[in-house]
């Protein structure tokens, strides 16, 4: 059994023994944690553009980062497929042979 804390904004795994928050803070804790990684959050005293300059930035680097993947993943099936018919060359010019 775990209790989870709000600690650096981030959830920490901590074990029972070193629970000693009540379930109501607990409760309370998790869901503080949960607004402020939401992406709609704006932290108090934010400007707005800068807030959505930011949004906008992560948005673009998930996209880049999964376009890369997708070419890592293309590139991958582009060196199998090579790989295959140069040992399949090599069979047949060993069966030849």
């Amino acid at each position: 059994h775990f209790c989870l804390t709000s600690q650096h904004f981030g959830l920490q795994v901590k074990t029972d023994q070193s629970c000693d928050q009540s379930s109501d803070n607990k409760s309370a804790d998790l869901a503080a944690v949960v607004k402020k990684q939401d992406i709609g959050y704006i932290p108090p005293g934010t400007n707005m553009e800068d807030w959505l300059a930011g949004i906008r930035k992560r948005r673009q680097d998930i996209i880049s980062s999964r376009i890369e993947r997708r070419q890592r993943r293309s590139e991958m099936t582009k060196r199998r497929t090579l790989a295959s018919q140069q040992r399949m060359k090599i069979i047949t010019a060993l069966a030849q042979g």
